[in-house]
């Protein structure tokens, strides 16, 4: 550019406020929690669930093992579960091998439902 002429718009800069505010959405923001089996994954997703619930529209679900400690604290913490039957997959042999793979199976049949 020129010293005596003046800037085009493509060689000014964009005059954007630093932090352009975002407007919440009057969407329904649908979540689905899966983690369970200790304290160091249900917690942090109850701590999620909640952050969700005060939003405008937040739904939450949870999902977890039905012998898991999510099965008791969960309700009490007022949200909603499934529980599917699961089971890990164990190193105790064939019989322990076959038995985790059917649950296994079990287990995603019943999410496709």
């Amino acid at each position: 550019m020129a010293d005596n002429m003046a800037p085009t718009p493509a060689e000014t800069p964009a005059e954007t406020p630093a932090e352009t505010p975002v407007e919440p959405s009057a969407e329904t923001l649908k979540v689905l929690i899966a983690g369970g089996g200790t304290g160091g994954h249900l917690y942090p997703g109850i701590a999620l669930a909640e952050e969700i619930k005060s939003r405008p529209g937040g739904e939450v679900l949870f999902v977890g093992a039905q012998r898991g400690m999510e099965a008791k604290i969960i309700p009490a913490e007022g949200y909603p579960l499934e529980l599917l039957e699961v089971s890990g997959i164990k190193r105790t042999g064939l019989r322990g091998l076959i038995r985790g793979l059917w649950k296994l199976l079990q287990g995603l049949s019943s999410v496709k439902r």
